[in-house]
């Protein structure tokens, strides 16, 4: 097989969310040696221990499909979902250098792999909208920045949580008489299986208080708009604008003289009218910002950025094709 040989340098890339995790095996010319699904790995310190367990299974599980069962990676790289704060990361590293479970540790945020896969390790702007929202970007001097991310309590505009809330705030206005006749209030009214939408809050206090949980209302809030209801067209609006902004605060940061390439990541941009509202808010403001595809998923991201520079354009060619819908 390619880049089997001892003197190729292993990196593994590790990309753990709160549902699931990838990894990936790449040797330092950009070969794929091995990728696999496993369970979820973000971070929380009394979990730290099922965490290292699975990285450690994820490592031995991915030298194995190399042909290699014996043989430790040279770097690993682990991309968390609640690594954005250095003790965090520091947490993890020291942990997983005591695991030893490779020659190089390397601890960072999920955004991370998602910034270097989404580029191949080159400057761009991720904007990321699922349950919450938030955006990076990298310079070409290699600087890193962030906007937003601030949590449901002090920021995520745009978030399947913040569209969802304000569904069904738009639908006790319209039952207290504050607010305008929506037909959010009929399909939230069925989504709770209640009667009168006053009834649903003390379900949605009961059973829908985790932000994910209310996120999942989000999709209801698409298909009124689509359906042209003008209060769930505002919603989906004004969610557009606070996801564009997020981009062009970071483009105006990292100064960039050509264009600037742009991936909108994150569950909420599988909708259409998300999706082009977000891409005629930025072609509208700034005609330098590309739209683009990701170039890799996260876990190659995070495998990308332990390699420490870019592929070869033959040798990401190469890797794509080795990846599924790439």
């Amino acid at each position: 097989r390619v880049g089997l040989s001892e003197q190729t340098k292993w990196i593994v890339g590790i990309d753990g969310g709160g549902t699931k995790s990838l990894a990936c095996l790449l040797n330092e010319n950009g070969d794929l040696l091995g990728r696999m699904q496993c369970a979820a790995t973000n971070y929380q310190p009394q979990n730290i221990d099922a965490i290292v367990d699975e990285i450690k299974e994820a490592v031995a599980h991915l030298c194995r499909q190399a042909g290699h069962p014996d043989r430790k990676p040279d770097i690993v790289v682990a991309c968390l979902s609640g690594l954005g704060r250095e003790d965090a990361r520091q947490h993890v590293q020291n942990v997983l250098d005591a695991a030893d479970i490779g020659g190089k540790i390397i601890t960072d945020s999920d955004a991370m792999a998602a910034l270097y896969g989404a580029f191949s390790g080159r400057p761009g702007i991720i904007v990321i909208a699922g349950t919450g929202s938030i955006a990076f970007a990298k310079s070409a001097a290699g600087e890193i920045l962030r906007c937003g991310g601030w949590g449901y309590l002090l920021g995520d505009e745009g978030s399947g949580f913040d569209i969802a809330r304000r569904a069904i705030t738009a639908a006790l206005k319209q039952w207290d008489g504050r607010g305008p006749t929506t037909s959010l209030r009929a399909r939230l009214e069925a989504h709770f299986d209640v009667d009168s939408i006053e009834q649903a809050v003390t379900v949605i206090y009961g059973q829908y208080a985790t932000r994910g949980a209310l996120a999942q209302c989000a999709p209801l809030v698409f298909q009124e708009a689509e359906n042209s209801d003008e209060i769930a067209l505002e919603i989906v609006t004004d969610a557009a604008e606070a996801l564009a902004e997020l981009a062009l605060v970071l483009w105006h940061k990292i100064d960039s003289d050509g264009r600037t390439p742009v991936a909108l990541l994150g569950k909420l941009f599988h909708n259409a009218l998300l999706h082009a509202n977000v891409v005629a808010q930025l072609n509208a403001q700034a005609t330098q910002l590309q739209i683009v595809r990701p170039d890799f998923p996260a876990d190659i991201g995070a495998a990308l950025l332990g390699l420490n520079r870019t592929l070869s354009p033959q040798a990401e060619k190469n890797l794509k094709n080795q990846l599924p819908g790439m």
